[in-house]
């Protein structure tokens, strides 16, 4: 089963990567790790009073703060999910040219990122309808007035459609992600119709599907767990260094409180970076291991050739046992990209076309002069004869009806 398989090779490729990218480069990865995760903000500033704040706010723009905040809210969300829609694209490139290109990748795929942003906000309505749905009936059908005549089997029931509904939403959300985002920048296409052309290789080989679903659960599970004990220590530093700065302006001047405010932002957005530092190499790992899986089921969706035959080579296997043909491999490893061993590099040309699945050399290279090796005909694939010496072609040219010298002309060792 080369979903197991594939859990070491993606590994491979993680190190492979992490290796490639620079300090700069890195730094670059975790910022687009960072959006892709949502910025990890919370609501932690619920103790600081804002009566100053609304006061000033609405005497300047005659709105409500609540109202105000309402909107900018919104539309501060909306515009961060679009850009983590947009990261979705560069980090899926990032990890097929193993490199980050923030600015050209993310505006060759600003369409896309739309298409994919509607389609997730469709995932959460649909999700949200069916929940709706189940209330109403319980409202309408059940002689439901108010919260006091709800019965618990229908808090059970709506318990139950709500998580059946969630895990739902998770999976199709999941798969989204990393098998329908990565054809949408291989075709061109739009999340529906990367939904078309991947779920046929999905559903032949699901059991490959539930072993990324398994993988990534469990991943993400310990991933949150690890992050929860780093929160925990994280939240009681900010408490001490929250009181203490809440105490400097309670005894200073209020408007001092928007370069708190100002500050708290700042001390957030670094905490979570710095969690996005940890979570980068993850992340890539779980991303590999969905593109390997891609690959290996349907050859034609391989984001990754190169990769994937690079890897392999050095670990020694064959793209044939895994179900794939993206790179072409026989059992001594040639079409690799791994280098050649001394006995090969004695019988084999060491030319630019190493490594070309088209053909094979079959000349070599001894004390400065090109002589055949006998492994084919002496016409190459260009069909030009081989030309062993100024001499034997003289004697040919003589002697063509001599049956032994026209031996000796044939005789690559002549």
């Amino acid at each position: 089963m080369y979903a197991a398989d594939d859990l070491g090779d993606a590994l491979h490729l993680t190190k492979r990567y992490l290796g490639v990218l620079g300090f700069v480069d890195y730094l670059k990865l975790a910022a687009v790790v960072l959006v892709i995760g949502g910025l990890g903000f919370s609501n932690q500033f619920t103790g600081v009073d804002t009566e100053p704040i609304a006061a000033q706010f609405e005497s300047l723009t005659g709105l409500g703060l609540e109202a105000a905040l309402v909107v900018a809210g919104l539309s501060l969300y909306v515009g961060f999910r679009y850009l983590a829609a947009v990261f979705e694209f560069v980090f899926v490139e990032s990890l097929r040219s193993e490199t980050v290109s923030v600015r050209s990748d993310a505006g060759q795929n600003l369409r896309e990122a739309l298409w994919l942003l509607l389609f997730r906000a469709g995932l959460w309505l649909a999700f949200v309808a069916v929940l709706a749905s189940v209330a109403a009936v319980f409202v309408l059908g059940g002689n439901v007035d108010g919260v006091d005549d709800v019965t618990a089997g229908q808090i059970l029931t709506m318990l139950g459609v709500g998580f059946v509904g969630y895990v739902g939403l998770w999976i199709v959300y999941t798969l989204t992600t990393a098998f329908v985002v990565p054809v949408m920048l291989l075709e061109n296409r739009g999340p529906i119709d990367g939904w078309r052309r991947v779920a046929p290789a999905l559903r032949s080989n699901w059991t490959a599907t539930l072993a990324f679903l398994a993988v990534g659960w469990v991943i993400g599970a310990g991933l949150w767990i690890v992050f929860a004990f780093i929160g925990i220590f994280a939240m009681v530093i900010g408490l001490f260094v929250s009181l203490f700065v809440l105490a400097l302006v309670n005894e200073g001047d209020p408007a001092f409180i928007y370069v708190v405010g100002a500050l708290a932002i700042l001390g957030g957005l670094a905490y979570s970076y710095a969690l996005s530092l940890l979570e980068a190499p993850v992340r890539s790992y779980v991303r590999y291991y969905a593109l390997l899986l891609l690959g290996d089921t349907d050859e034609t969706l391989d984001l990754i050739p190169d990769q994937r035959g690079a890897v392999r080579s050095v670990a020694g296997t064959t793209g044939s046992h895994r179900g794939t043909t993206g790179t072409t491999q026989n059992s001594t490893g040639w079409g690799d990209s791994s280098e050649p061993t001394d006995s090969e590099t004695d019988s084999w040309d060491d030319s630019p076309s190493w490594g070309a699945s088209s053909g094979w050399d079959d000349e070599s290279t001894t004390g400065g002069r090109s002589v055949d090796d006998g492994r084919h005909d002496d016409t190459d694939s260009n069909g030009d004869s081989s030309a062993m010496s100024e001499s034997n072609d003289s004697d040919d040219s003589d002697d063509s009806d001599d049956s032994d010298d026209s031996d000796d002309s044939d005789d690559p060792w002549a």
